[in-house]
């Protein structure tokens, strides 16, 4: 971070957020590759629900909640943005693990 900025708090926030995206990445790149298998095998709502839910009907708000009336500000953020990476990740693997889609026709 020191590379872009000397501002001590941006350094900070991005130390953090570089932590929450290494938590994450393996989440989502699960939630990608088992989507797209999803996707690619017809079965495209599943993929869809548990984005829709996961990321915009769940972690939006709680990460306004987390980061604004909490005061955890952008700690808040980076905390929604690893639990609800996590569990769209998990949810997507685990359908795709399921074997549903083998008997989709397309």
């Amino acid at each position: 971070m020191a590379l872009f900025t000397d501002a001590s708090d941006v350094i900070a926030i991005g130390v953090l957020y570089l932590y929450a995206i290494a938590l994450t990445e393996p989440f989502m790149c699960a939630a990608t590759t088992a989507g797209g298998g999803l996707q690619g095998a017809g079965d495209t709502v599943p993929a869809l629900i548990y984005t829709l839910v996961s990321q915009w009907i769940i972690r939006l708000p709680i990460a306004y909640i987390l980061a604004f009336p909490l005061g955890y500000d952008t700690t808040g953020l980076w905390i929604t943005l690893v639990i609800f990476s996590a569990l769209q990740g998990i949810l997507t693997a685990r359908k795709f693990l399921k074997g549903e889609w083998k008997t989709r026709r397309v």
